[in-house]
């Protein structure tokens, strides 16, 4: 299994922490690292604590400054913690209130191209990550769910009930509506789909190749590939224009955002990998 992440050079630390946690938990696996305006003596030192690296160099000129609201005209904790309200007036947000940046969410939406790479060189079994993650234990179990089913990724719907164990997932009995979309049409109180697209695994077939070609040519559209929120909500519109696929909910032990002790896989989204004292105290044993 080839393991697909991004980072840029303020992510470099967050990613020597993650290929420390690779190394020594499940050091079997490969690395197929994205490197956004990083320089090639960087890449050598991560390449010394996991040999089994191959780097891809991507030059490109974005704009650092955190400037962007989120589409809905909400910061972007509001919409990520689902407490953005679409009656409410955006002029009346102040402060820094986690405006992101156009590099900011073209690290997160260029994966796209990056796993394209790999499906069309027959990479059979892949799994993308975000670079603040933190792997605990052995990835074998995911590599099984990665050969069988076509992609596997932690789904969440507004029914708290909805598969807490992970398994199969009915595509027909999964709502339309995607979870940053009702925050944006002013549908907060509907049902809906949420794709946690900062880890999924793929299963090489023509299925998955068509599906992740037309995720990155609907990404690559200048309006997407600089929205914070395109991943999610254009993984869901593409889904369920084909429901082709056969897909498996991960439980959250596979990304676990809550930091339970029996979890293989945290992830240090949002503030977390910078305010939450489990979390940090689990990164030092990698620095």
């Amino acid at each position: 299994m080839t393991i697909v992440c991004t980072a840029d050079q303020e992510y470099l630390p967050l990613l020597k922490i993650l290929v420390k946690s690779i190394a020594r938990n499940s050091p079997n696996v490969d690395l197929f690292i994205r490197l956004v305006n990083c320089e090639y003596l960087e890449a050598q030192e991560i390449e010394k604590i996991h040999p089994k690296i191959t780097f891809l160099f991507d030059r490109v000129a974005l704009c650092s400054r955190r400037k962007k609201l989120q589409r809905s005209g909400a910061p972007l904790q509001d919409e990520m913690f689902g407490v953005y309200d679409a009656s409410a007036n955006p002029e009346r947000f102040r402060g820094a209130k986690w405006l992101y940046s156009e590099k900011m969410a073209y690290c997160s939406n260029i994966k796209f191209n990056t796993i394209n790479l790999l499906l069309n060189k027959g990479t059979e079994s892949i799994m993308y990550m975000d670079a603040d993650a933190i792997v605990r234990g052995s990835l074998d179990e995911l590599e099984k769910i990665s050969k069988k089913y076509d992609i596997s990724m932690l789904v969440e719907t507004g029914d708290e009930s909805f598969m807490p164990d992970g398994g199969e997932i009915d595509g027909k009995k999964l709502p339309r509506l995607d979870y940053y979309d009702r925050l944006t049409n002013g549908t907060k109180e509907s049902n809906y789909t949420e794709w946690h697209a900062g880890l999924f695994t793929i299963k090489n077939n023509h299925r998955t190749r068509a599906f992740f070609k037309t995720m990155e040519r609907k990404i690559s559209a200048p309006a997407e590939l600089y929205d914070w929120e395109a991943d999610q909500t254009l993984f869901n519109e593409t889904y369920q224009e084909t429901k082709d696929l056969s897909v498996y909910c991960l439980p959250k032990k596979f990304k676990d955002e809550e930091f339970s002790d029996n979890s293989f896989i945290w992830s240090g989204a949002g503030e977390h990998k910078f305010q939450a004292e489990k979390f940090i105290k689990e990164q030092q044993l990698y620095s």
